[in-house]
């Protein structure tokens, strides 16, 4: 049930989708790697210590994460069209 849930989610734009879907970090994980090959591209923690994950594809499509304290990861946000930005000679990072 929880797959055909993740796969529904990926079927339905995010903008439309009133509810977050929220588990397990690792069957998220397993599930974007199996069924998009999104793999994970960076990471940060916010102030209030959330983690966050940005997965991502070779052909463009991408997810983010955000765990909480307690364990629990939810899926905020899907799209496709992801790149890499280079940086620009003379910019710090």
């Amino acid at each position: 049930m929880k797959y055909l849930l993740i796969v529904i989610l990926f079927l339905v734009p995010v903008a439309a989708h009133a509810q977050t879907v929220c588990g397990d970090r690792g069957k998220f994980i397993e599930q974007l790697s199996k069924a998009h090959r999104e793999a994970p591209a960076g990471m940060g923690v916010t102030l209030d210590g959330k983690m966050v994950e940005l997965l991502r594809s070779k052909t463009g499509s991408w997810s983010i994460l955000v765990t909480n304290g307690n364990g629990v990861t939810c899926m905020v946000a899907v799209g496709d069209g992801w790149q890499e930005v280079k940086k620009m000679a003379g910019t710090k990072s």
